[in-house]
């Protein structure tokens, strides 16, 4: 069915990688639209069965399984992890996620650290961070930083 989709929308038209891939994603969307029987026992109410059905459950339910399984395994080693071994050098124009204890860690809102103060001992214990809600002042424990980020450098630019 994709092959005839495919031939009819295209022809002899040659498309870049992306391009295809979009018009295979329309296709896919087609059939799994197109209408397999009704549900209803009511011959008024005529609630069509599509694939689209069986797949909208599937992945809903695998985004579901994915979100509770990320903040139960990676969300918790966060704050798991010694204190020691998860803070290092903040420095500015880094991007952290700012701990919140009225909210679940899922929705830590991001923050970009603006300035550094350090402590009486010379490292870093207060941090100024930007939101989209405005300028804080947090301290480094309830600051934490992405596993991943970009470098400083490639933030400012």
């Amino acid at each position: 069915m994709i092959n005839k989709l495919l031939r009819r929308i295209l022809g002899c038209a040659a498309l870049h990688y992306e391009e295809l891939l979009t018009e295979i994603f329309e296709c896919e969307a087609m059939v799994n639209s197109r209408p397999l029987t009704y549900v209803s026992e009511d011959p008024r109410d005529l609630k069509l069965l599509t694939p689209a059905m069986f797949l909208q459950e599937t992945c809903t339910r695998l985004r579901a399984d994915f979100r509770s399984m990320f903040r139960a395994e990676y969300l918790s080693q966060l704050l798991q992890c010694p204190k020691k071994a998860r803070q290092h050098e903040l420095k500015t124009g880094e991007i952290v996620l700012l701990e919140n204890e009225n909210q679940g860690r899922i929705f830590w809102p991001l923050a970009r650290v603006v300035e550094v103060y350090p402590g009486r001992d010379g490292n870093t214990s207060v941090v100024k961070v930007t939101t989209s809600s405005g300028e804080l002042v947090r301290p480094v424990q309830r600051i934490y930083p992405l596993e991943i980020s970009a470098p400083v450098d490639e933030l400012k630019a």
